[in-house]
């Protein structure tokens, strides 16, 4: 079949991109992994041109970051017209169709604001479901047509207003794309000024930092001034020196407002020994266990290397070890510890790194100095970068509990007083302070950070926000092994 193309504002809505969306989405839901990864996969096998890969990406990153909102726009319609039972016999693959189609309705931009004709719809409708194999009926595809065009005549506000009347915690959901489940925690915990400065944050771009590492943070402000020079970004640098570890250099972060393509080329051209992508939280929790000197130190996740190569770029005749149970990630730290080999032999640092599973790690208890543990967890403080996992399923009892099994073993290798960091990118309280909680008669929580420049007092840790901090939300817990 033949679909007559349309043209969005960039550029041409191309039926095999509109396919191959849907088979992203499909497979992203399928696997529980992220956009990114299974369009890097999927891209592969087909030859698309610089712009077409752009549109797909801007297509797949878009609509998963509106899937609340898609999902709104469609199910209203549907009980609006007593379809429930109806729509729920259709494979699942004729949603994932209509959420791009309905993101095209609703929520593309195009060339002088006039989107394309029912009939387009129609014809590309009829084109994804013979593609994707879907028969279908002749009145139930005339059905679907209705309720694609019921959806792009809904009015925007008018909705709004409904939603925000029937369910308070709906119209949020609704607002900033955010699940409801984890709506309902965060409103169960905070006041609603924080909420909603939480949410409106979530969907603000991220800031980007990039840590200078530590044989090279002398060059911080020249790198800033050239890329500031080359591309007049906003950049800044921030710089860091903990308590305890005043005689160690400053960390130096560069902090982008927007950190666009070209940056990045340039950085992974140029200078991709001298920096490394790594968020504000994540490049201060390893301070929390400097300075390292003459130590056994442990990375419990060593993968894929920016804590654990920090962890070795301030060390000084330490054995730093690192434990990855993921081949891929493994392969990404190799990388990092082969650029940074000659600093590693100046500082008489000895890297070890085991592929195993932490949970079987041989080491004998009672041997280690200090041990960083940056737990597997849901993902929920990182919603922002990777909007598409707020819609994946989480079994959060097989994690908790993981991370419980984690930490036990993390306690069980720290010796009489060593000193230990556990830390989760997750928002929820049973990935952090339960999980730390269920072991305070053989650990004592330590205070850091007194002045909160970076983090807000929790139960039994800290914690960082995006709206508060600009960074990753983080839980961070310090403590010593009694």
């Amino acid at each position: 079949m033949k679909v007559k193309p349309f043209n969005s504002a960039s550029v041409a809505i191309n039926p095999l991109i509109a396919l191959i969306t849907v088979k992203i989405l499909k497979e992203a839901d399928k696997t529980h992994t992220s956009i990114r990864n299974v369009f890097y996969n999927q891209i592969n096998e087909y030859l698309l041109d610089v712009q077409q890969i752009k549109t797909l990406y801007h297509y797949v990153q878009e609509i998963s970051k509106k899937r609340a909102r898609l999902e709104t726009y469609i199910n209203y319609i549907i009980e609006k017209q007593n379809l429930t039972d109806w729509y729920a016999r259709f494979p699942r693959t004729v949603h994932y169709i209509l959420l791009f189609l309905v993101f095209l309705l609703k929520e593309e931009t195009y060339a002088g604001g006039n989107p394309p004709s029912s009939s387009d719809w129609k014809h590309l409708f009829l084109y994804l479901l013979n593609r994707m194999n879907l028969p279908m009926k002749a009145r139930n595809k005339k059905r679907f047509g209705t309720i694609l065009q019921q959806i792009a005549e809904l009015n925007f506000d008018e909705l709004l207003l409904q939603i925000k009347e029937e369910n308070p915690l709906s119209y949020y959901s609704f607002k900033f794309n955010y699940p409801m489940w984890l709506i309902k925690d965060l409103f169960s915990r905070y006041e609603e000024d924080f909420v909603l400065n939480f949410l409106h944050a979530e969907n603000a771009p991220p800031n980007k930092y990039l840590r200078v590492r530590a044989p090279w943070e002398h060059l911080a402000e020249h790198i800033q001034s050239q890329l500031k020079k080359r591309f007049k970004s906003d950049v800044t640098l921030f710089t860091w020196s903990a308590a305890g570890r005043k005689t160690l250099p400053p960390l130096q972060l560069l902090v982008f407002q927007r950190f666009k393509s070209a940056e990045n080329r340039y950085v992974q051209r140029y200078i991709p020994h001298q920096m490394i992508v790594q968020d504000k939280t994540s490049a201060l929790i390893p301070t929390l266990l400097f300075p390292i000197q003459n130590e056994i130190v442990v990375d419990l996740t060593a993968g894929p290397g920016q804590k654990f190569t920090e962890l070795l770029e301030y060390a000084e005749n330490a054995t730093i070890i690192g434990c990855e149970v993921d081949a891929e990630r493994i392969q990404i730290l190799m990388t990092w510890l082969s650029k940074l080999r000659d600093w590693i032999k100046k500082k008489k640092n000895k890297p070890l790194v085991f592929h195993t599973d932490a949970l079987q790690f041989s080491l004998p208890p009672n041997s280690v100095d200090k041990i960083l543990l940056d737990a597997p967890c849901t993902s929920t403080g990182i919603f922002a970068k990777y909007p598409d996992h707020r819609w994946h399923k989480i079994d959060l009892p097989a994690i908790t509990t993981l991370q419980t099994r984690l930490l036990g073993k993390a306690i069980d290798l720290l010796r009489p007083g060593g000193i230990g960091v556990y830390s989760v990118c997750s928002l929820l309280r049973e990935e952090g302070e339960n999980v730390v909680s269920k072991y305070l008669d053989v650990i004592e929580v330590l205070p850091f950070d007194e002045e909160n420049q970076w983090t807000i007092p929790s139960s039994v840790g800290k914690r960082t926000f995006r709206h508060l901090h600009k960074t990753d939300n983080f839980f961070v817990a310090l403590f010593k092994k009694k």
